[in-house]
């Protein structure tokens, strides 16, 4: 048996993830939840936009886009 005076690996490089909200976040509560803002005018806004939207299989898809070129936003934030 031989002991080594220093490693013969290299320590792993661990990376944060940056869990800062999105533009997505509000348009995932309300289609999961039906959550809206409490500010009348944003709840208003994220209403109208999330209709542009929809959840499939945890990933948030824009129908338009996805009728023409199958467009997915990865779901960092459906649990």
């Amino acid at each position: 048996m031989e002991f080594l005076d220093k490693l013969s690996t290299k320590t792993p490089v661990v990376c944060t993830i940056d869990r800062s909200l999105t533009w997505m976040d509000p348009i995932l509560q309300f289609l999961q939840y039906q959550q809206l803002h409490t500010d009348p005018t944003e709840a208003r806004h994220v209403h109208y936009r999330s209709a542009r939207y929809l959840i499939i299989n945890e990933a948030l898809y824009n129908q338009r886009e996805r009728a023409r070129s199958n467009t997915r936003w990865s779901p960092s934030t459906i649990s």
